[in-house]
């Protein structure tokens, strides 16, 4: 009980020193030091806009891989994708087409790309979640079913009928530039929004963008701004490409503690 007491009260603290709506987790396509915190292209930071991002657990990835997706899964767990087949700690192989999850203590493949007719040699590069569905974005133009997404858009796969995808965010529609690819995403449940970010520089809905900034899309009005400005943030950012993104929810405390808790405490059970 001490144990867990003191949990609670460091995971309450961190929350209320800093505000969720502050906060933007990122991974960058190359190492960089963000105000004293050296960053691999296969880690991910939370940047809460106050000192040195700090680093989030995804346990042990191989050095030669990059973190192409990342989102965090209703119950806490950390989903994320890497840019090439990799074998993690526990015997599991992923491939770029994969969707992994990782609990503090195990990983475990969420979706192989091969049983959802997810094609060879495409790559999946930002993840989402929307009621338990994934969203995913991919590297090159995939037809999956009766949906043909382009590397700027977002698809849905239903979680309650495997088989079943449809097109969730259409970005030329949305006036994305035709050479950006959406390399991260996150759909924001308090306000419907989504977080979005491209590998090139750009204009969109009159909002200048760099490949390490995050944009704020407002479907109900067709609205963009500029959610996070990375090179204003941290110079270092202004060679990097921020190509996997969550915004933690605004208001989302007392979830936040309970993951925090969550988590120390299978990591606890996994070193018994």
């Amino acid at each position: 009980m001490r144990i867990l007491s003191g949990l609670l009260c460091l995971g309450a603290a961190a929350m209320l020193a800093t505000p969720a709506s502050a906060a933007n987790e990122i991974s960058t396509d190359v190492t960089v030091d963000l105000s004293g915190t050296l960053a691999t292209d296969h880690d991910v930071v939370e940047d809460t806009g106050s000192g040195a991002p700090a680093p989030v657990d995804l346990g042990s990835i191989p050095g030669a891989a990059d973190v192409s997706g990342y989102s965090v899964a209703t119950n806490g767990d950390v989903l994320f994708s890497l840019d090439i087949a990799a074998s993690l700690p526990g015997g599991v192989d992923v491939t770029p087409r994969d969707v992994v999850r990782w609990n503090g203590a195990t990983y475990a493949v969420e979706l192989a790309g091969s049983d959802h007719a997810i094609p060879h040699g495409a790559r999946i590069d930002a993840i989402g979640v929307v009621a338990g569905d994934l969203l995913l974005s991919f590297d090159v133009t995939v037809a999956l079913g009766n949906v043909t997404a382009d590397d700027e858009d977002l698809v849905r796969l239903e979680s309650t009928a495997p088989d079943v995808w449809s097109l969730y965010f259409d970005g030329s529609a949305e006036g994305v530039p035709a050479a950006a690819d959406l390399d991260g995403a996150d759909r924001i449940d308090a306000s419907g929004h989504l977080a979005l970010s491209f590998d090139i520089s750009g204009n969109v809905g009159g909002v200048d963008f760099d490949d390490e900034d995050i944009l704020d899309f407002d479907a109900t009005g067709d609205a963009w701004t500029l959610r996070y400005d990375g090179s204003a943030a941290h110079a270092a950012l202004a060679a990097a490409d921020v190509d996997a993104v969550f915004a933690p929810e605004p208001g989302a405390a007392a979830a936040a503690v309970a993951a925090f808790v969550a988590l120390a405490l299978r990591r606890r059970a996994a070193r018994s």
